[in-house]
């Protein structure tokens, strides 16, 4: 399943829903934000030295799901070029051997990080 899908095929991010937030994602998305880790903790609600424990997580472990839930929030309050920036980051981001997500192309598993769709109900399942 791809780590992150975008419900829309206008280009403009604004569907983009991300399937599991680690770190990376996190980082990604304060990049796009154009945030400094003290503002995006601000932003959040959550201290710097968290912000700062996400982004240096040397696996890729889902974060808490209250986390995740915080973070699915900001993403949709961002404006339509901060959630296009993440997505080109997203679809940059390199992991280690595991292959989770990777910088070829922007790949999971031979399949595109960032995924159009045109009605949620037609993702797939976890199973």
């Amino acid at each position: 399943m791809p780590a992150v899908t975008d419900g829309d095929r206008a280009g403009c991010g604004c569907g983009l829903t991300v399937v599991r937030w680690t770190g990376r994602e996190s980082r990604a998305l304060r990049e796009a934000l154009r945030m400094s880790v003290r503002a995006f903790a601000e932003h959040l609600g959550v201290t710097s030295s968290t912000v700062s424990s996400w982004e240096n997580k040397t696996t890729a472990l889902p974060l808490r799901l209250a986390t995740q839930s915080v973070l699915d929030r900001a993403l949709k309050l961002a404006d339509t070029d901060a959630k296009t920036r993440f997505a080109v980051l997203v679809a940059s981001l390199t992991d280690g051997p595991s292959g989770a997500v990777t910088g070829d192309g922007g790949s999971v598993a031979g399949r595109p990080v960032v995924t159009a769709f045109r009605r949620p109900e037609m993702a797939r399942s976890a199973s």
